[in-house]
């Protein structure tokens, strides 16, 4: 029985690729959410409308309200894209001028995550004055991330999996527009476009949140060299031992074959209880040795003069990203 009076807003942004990850996440909330009010915001584009009416029943079934939006992606200008970040990712840029001007707070998530329990505590969080409430990435220590902003290590680097969305701040202080004119304007260097742009957009008016509601694969790594990367590896082991938001942020993912993530069999858990059960497990490509040696080459060719200079990030993102470190977002 739904016992909740306040309306938990929440947003995912997908598209026909990730739309059964999506609706996993949506299962895993409904189930843990029972008591509350959910209403669920998706911006999506291509999405075929069976899959769109599977998602809508599934919803509907827990007695909680879902609305989809088609994105025109045209909006977003000529940013990058590649097989590890598709246009979706940059659909949430556009959610204040796209959502009912009467929703003021929104809970975004991204869709390779499962929620564990009651997102009450989250949505309960003040973020007056801010435009958003986030937890720190899982290598927030590491100075490329402020080097690649030109941030201070004082500000923090948030992972953007898990955002507490303050939406009339978004739309006064225009954060979605801005932040895709970061990008644009330093595509040749932003390695995790929209995270790095929100991160400079909003350096000065974000609030940090527990690492319980974003608690992702890095957090899992207990090796020395992992270890000794952060300052906030207590508060990382205390969050992963009873996680309220997993986020799976590894580039082997729980619904792919060979995933070694601890929370795979929950996270399976879920999917055999949602109407995806019957679904296949994806055999994931690996092409990361492959685009490594190519790297290699590259930079060979550079060294002896038969090739161009080009900035690393440019390499890395021509091969889709597939050679940096498994701590991805």
């Amino acid at each position: 029985m739904i016992t909740s009076k306040e309306i938990i807003h929440i947003i995912l942004c997908t598209d026909e690729n990730y739309i059964i990850p999506c609706g996993i996440t949506i299962f895993s909330i409904c189930y843990n959410n029972k008591h509350s009010r959910l209403f669920f915001h998706i911006l999506s584009e291509g999405v075929s409308s069976c899959k769109k009416t599977d998602i809508k029943s599934l919803v509907e079934a827990y007695g909680q309200q879902i609305k989809f939006y088609d994105v025109n992606s045209a909006l977003i200008g000529n940013v990058p894209v590649n097989n590890r970040f598709r246009i979706s990712i940059y659909y949430r840029l556009l959610m204040a001028n796209i959502l009912p001007k009467n929703i003021s707070k929104i809970l975004y998530l991204d869709s390779d995550i499962i929620v564990r329990g009651n997102l009450q505590e989250i949505w309960e969080t003040d973020i007056t004055n801010k435009a958003l409430g986030a937890v720190l990435d899982q290598s927030c220590d590491d100075i490329r991330n402020y080097n690649r902003t030109n941030l201070s290590p004082l500000c923090g680097y948030y992972n953007s999996g898990v955002l507490l969305i303050n939406l009339d701040f978004w739309r006064q202080e225009k954060i979605g527009e801005n932040c895709i004119q970061y990008v644009n304007q330093n595509s040749n260097k932003v390695i995790y476009p929209d995270q790095d742009a929100l991160n400079v957009i909003t350096h000065k008016c974000w609030t940090r949140l527990s690492f319980r509601y974003n608690v992702q694969a890095y957090m899992y790594h207990k090796t020395t060299e992992i270890l000794a990367r952060t300052n906030y590896i207590n508060e990382m082991i205390i969050a992963s031992q009873n996680p309220l938001i997993l986020h799976f942020t590894e580039a082997c993912k729980p619904w792919m074959i060979g995933c070694k993530h601890p929370f795979t069999t929950e996270y399976l858990k879920y999917k055999n209880m949602s109407p995806w059960k019957d679904t296949p497990l994806i055999v994931k490509r690996n092409k990361g040795k492959i685009d490594s040696i190519l790297i290699k080459i590259k930079l060979f060719c550079i060294k002896i003069g038969i090739a161009k200079p080009a900035p690393i990030y440019s390499l890395y993102r021509s091969f889709n990203h597939d050679t940096l470190p498994n701590y991805q977002r």
